[in-house]
Formats: C-alpha cells, sequence, structure tokens
C-alpha cells in the first residue's frame, strides 16, 4: 500500500440504526496485531456529517438513502497534509443490503490527484 501506510485487513463492521441516526464501528487489526476501533454517527437525511477517523482525520459525509430502500451511498471528502502538502481526498461508498438482510456489499472508490483506489468489501451477519 506503499511507504507510511499502515496494512490492514477488513475492519469488523457493528452498524445501528435508530430512526434517522446510523452509528458505525469500524474494528480493524494493525499489522502488529493490536487493534483500533473507529466510531462514525450520521444522519441518513443528506446533510453533512463530521466524523474523525484514522490518524485523527477529519472526514465530512453525506449519505442517502438509494434505489429500494435497501442501499446507502456515502460522499466522502478528506483534507490531509503530507509532505507538506495538502491533498484532498474524494470517494463514494456504496451499501447494499440483501433482501434477506444477511449480506452487505460495500463498494467503495476513492480519488485522490495521485491515485484512484477502490474496494468490494462483503460482510455477513
Amino acid at each position: 500500500m506503499g511507504e507510511g501506510r499502515i496494512r490492514m485487513g477488513s475492519p469488523t463492521l457493528t452498524v445501528k440504526q435508530e430512526g434517522n441516526n446510523l452509528t458505525v464501528e469500524r474494528t480493524m487489526q494493525t499489522r502488529e496485531g493490536s487493534s483500533t476501533t473507529i466510531t462514525e454517527k450520521y444522519t441518513l437525511d443528506g446533510r453533512t456529517n463530521v466524523n474523525t477517523g484514522m490518524m485523527n482525520r477529519e472526514a465530512r459525509s453525506t449519505v442517502t438513502w438509494t434505489g429500494n430502500g435497501r442501499t446507502l451511498t456515502f460522499q466522502i471528502s478528506q483534507t490531509f497534509e503530507r509532505g507538506g502538502q495538502t491533498t484532498e481526498m474524494k470517494g463514494t461508498e456504496v451499501w447494499s443490503l440483501t433482501a434477506d438482510g444477511k449480506t452487505l456489499t460495500i463498494e467503495s472508490s476513492r480519488t485522490t490527484p495521485q491515485s484512484e483506489m477502490k474496494a468490494r468489501l462483503v460482510y455477513d451477519k
């Protein structure tokens, strides 16, 4: 994944929805074997949400329902400094839940001026 980046496996997700609010806990293992949990809170009405993620970087996002009510779309923007330069990363995550509610697929795409990263994560309940 490049110099200075921590390579981790897929995070364990705990997702809770209460009305129009969504809480996501991501627990990740680092390559050193320790774990870290990040808690993110979102509203599901298209308003801007601000969460602090890895390396204490602030991310702004909007989340909206799309499709058949089983798909959420996250639009994400994050600005950070590295090597004395400010870089903006923009991304999209599309969360799709199967009709039986047992499988969540997350299609993720992130872009910076230097690169594009794509990932697909599939979670079983």
